[in-house]
C-alpha cells in the first residue's frame, strides 16, 4: 500500500504498539504483507529440519492454473492419517471438491473474496460428532478436525502444494 502512495502511519504505528505491548520480536523474514513462493523452494525445504520446515509454510492465494492430481491429494491424506486425535478416534473426514462444485462452493464461502477464482480443489476436514458422548466431550470434534487438518495442511506444503485454510464463513445455510 505504502508502493501505491497510501499513507500507512497508523498501520505501522498500530503493529509497532502491539510488538511493544506483547513482546513480539521480528525476525528478519517475518515482515507484514506477503512474501513471494514457489514450488521449488517448498520442495528444497522437505529435508530441512522440523522447525525450518514449519516456519517455511505460508498461506497461499495466488495457485498456478494447473489442476493437482488425485494421487498428490490422496498421499496428502494417507500421511495426515497419523494426525492425533482424542483416543485415537479418529473422526475425521476429507471431502475433496473440484471443478464446477469447487467454484459453487467457494461462491458461498466469503473469506477467498479476490482468489477464490484461482483454487480449482478443495479440500473440507468434518468431523463426526457421533464418536464423541458427553458434555465434557463437547469440543473435541473441533479439536480433531482441526488437528487433522493441520496435519493436512503440512503434508500438502511436503507435498509441494501451496494451500490456504479458510472456514466456514457463510452467510446463511
Amino acid at each position: 500500500n505504502e508502493n501505491l502512495g497510501h499513507n500507512i502511519d497508523l498501520i505501522t504505528k498500530t503493529l509497532t504498539d502491539l510488538e511493544i505491548k506483547y513482546n513480539i520480536t521480528k525476525s528478519g523474514n517475518s515482515d507484514y504483507g506477503y512474501r513471494l513462493i514457489n514450488r521449488d523452494y517448498i520442495i528444497k525445504l522437505q529435508n530441512s529440519n522440523f522447525a525450518e520446515f514449519v516456519t517455511s509454510r505460508h498461506s497461499v492465494r495466488n495457485f498456478v492454473a494447473k489442476p493437482v492430481s488425485p494421487e498428490v491429494i490422496n498421499e496428502a491424506i494417507k500421511i495426515s492419517l497419523a494426525a492425533p486425535s482424542a483416543c485415537n478416534r479418529q473422526s475425521w473426514h476429507v471431502h475433496h471438491y473440484n471443478g464446477k462444485t469447487c467454484s459453487d462452493l467457494l461462491k458461498i464461502q466469503n473469506g477467498n473474496r479476490g482468489f477464490g477464482h484461482l483454487i480449482s480443489t478443495i479440500l473440507v476436514v468434518s468431523s463426526d460428532r457421533r464418536s464423541y458422548s458427553g458434555s465434557n466431550e463437547l469440543n473435541l470434534p473441533y479439536v480433531d478436525g482441526g488437528l487433522f487438518a493441520m496435519t493436512l495442511i503440512y503434508s500438502l506444503h511436503y507435498l509441494g502444494l501451496g494451500s490456504d485454510p479458510v472456514d466456514d464463513l457463510y452467510d446463511s445455510y
